[in-house]
């Protein structure tokens, strides 16, 4: 999956909402305010990260590649917050999916 979104954007950094908007500086977050009226985004990426939940990751660069890492750690990290138990009850759990 990451490498066919990274073939459609042709390397480079997406530096904003627009998949066409391609910064060759892949240092940091771009941090860049865009505002639809009254609503205002720092998004950015492949995977559209705030700049503050990039901070949060602690990734040296915003290059694709760490962007791949970024969202992987995110990933984890949301389904382990909203992992269920696993039952003891196999017979339950083999059910057919509705």
């Amino acid at each position: 999956m990451f490498s066919v979104v990274v073939a459609a954007l042709g390397g480079g950094c997406v530096a904003g909402s627009d998949p066409g908007d391609i910064s060759n500086d892949c240092t940091q977050h771009p941090a860049v305010q865009h505002c639809a009226g009254s609503l205002c985004s720092d998004a950015a990426g492949r995977y559209q990260f705030l700049s503050t939940t990039w901070r949060g990751l602690g990734l040296p660069n915003f290059f694709p590649n760490d962007q791949d890492i970024g969202v992987q750690r995110e990933l984890r990290r949301v389904g382990q917050r909203h992992r269920r138990p696993v039952s003891l009850n196999r017979a339950r759990d083999q059910r057919p999916a509705v």
